[in-house]
């Protein structure tokens, strides 16, 4: 399977997705969940689970690993003649984005490109050289009637730009924050079907992580774990920035620690990755972890959770950078974390 690595992210990454309409992503992990899962199923908001039963003695522990699905992006906010004006879906950084090529999901996908109006017809407000979302328009080439009747407001927007590889194992492209974490769950699934575990696996693709977790607040409801793990992306290290607040591509994953990481299965995750022999960065959280943890722990009684991060330049922009060692890493973790969870784990979740 690491061998299918590039091509799966490729596939993951052209894939529309924008917060709540996640449906392309998910068709395609339950096509690639279901030949190795026990089951798979959909959530009435939109997330897919995928269920792998366990050895062990019954009633059986489930650990689940999730990762969200969205991606972040826009949506049409208005017209302007021939041009559309836009808003954000997610939290979308602007430095990337004039003259990125976009597709416009109207009633067929209009091609456009994003641009930026001169300097005298920027917002007197403008900070420095941060020019604000609402300054940027979508040049589709159409008239004003025949735009306005292909697309309508609220439409979504996304980036027209396929994954590249930029070098030896660097892949370059949007929505890599968290279709890289979607791959590592993948590989880790394909090595755990050849591998004894003797909890129950259920892996989670997760809907409206950048727009306030709906995926993350339902899915216990469907599927309540003892643990679950979250594999999302983190800073990666660009060029000069500060290292205490990014990490290197190509140095493994960070486990995060603070309030969202259950004391247990950070250690967990650290042993993990020493069996592994894979490098694991600390990462600090000391307030939230930005990520769906920060929902899945105050599910129901309490959900013991663990975070792993995929290092990732540019985030947020379609331009995007992960280095593909780092994901074989993760799922590497992934798998020595579940294979070594056994009868006696769920008692070193109480921390009384």
């Amino acid at each position: 399977m690491p061998d299918d690595l590039l091509p799966l992210l490729l596939d993951l990454m052209r894939l529309p997705a924008i917060p709540g309409r996640e449906t392309a992503v998910a068709d395609r992990l339950q096509a690639a969940w279901a030949p190795l899962a026990d089951e798979v199923r959909r959530t009435p908001a939109g997330s897919v689970y995928a269920t792998c039963r366990g050895s062990g003695k019954k009633p059986r522990p489930s650990v689940m690993l999730t990762a969200h699905m969205d991606a972040i992006g826009l949506v049409v906010a208005d017209f302007e003649g021939g041009f559309l004006r836009i808003a954000s879906a997610g939290s979308t950084l602007t430095e990337h984005l004039a003259g990125q090529r976009v597709l416009v999901h109207g009633k067929r996908l209009v091609p456009g490109l994003l641009v930026r109006p001169p300097e005298h017809c920027l917002p007197p407000e403008k900070d420095g050289d941060s020019i604000p979302l609402g300054a940027f328009l979508v040049d589709t080439g159409l008239g004003a009637r025949q735009l306005q009747a292909l697309v309508r407001i609220g439409d979504a927007i996304t980036f027209d730009r396929m994954g590249i590889q930029l070098g030896d194992g660097v892949v370059a492209g949007p929505a890599l924050d968290n279709r890289a974490g979607l791959a590592a769950l993948t590989l880790a699934l394909h090595s755990l079907s050849r591998a004894g575990h003797a909890w129950d696996v259920v892996l989670a693709g997760l809907v409206q992580e950048e727009t306030g977790g709906l995926g993350a607040r339902t899915i216990t409801h469907a599927a309540p774990p003892a643990i679950a793990l979250v594999v999302d992306t983190t800073y990666g290290r660009g060029h000069g920035e500060a290292e205490h607040l990014t990490f290197p591509l190509g140095g493994g994953p960070s486990n995060g620690w603070g309030p969202a990481a259950h004391p247990a299965v950070h250690e967990r995750l650290r042993l993990a990755a020493e069996r592994a022999e894979v490098p694991l960065t600390l990462e600090p959280m000391p307030r939230y972890s930005e990520s769906d943890a920060d929902l899945l722990q105050v599910a129901g009684s309490g959900v013991a959770t663990g975070c792993l991060f995929v290092p990732v330049r540019n985030m947020h922009s379609p331009v995007e950078v992960v280095d593909l060692e780092d994901i074989r890493r993760t799922a590497a973790v992934l798998t020595e974390f579940v294979c070594g969870l056994d009868d006696a784990a769920a008692s070193s979740l109480d921390r009384g």
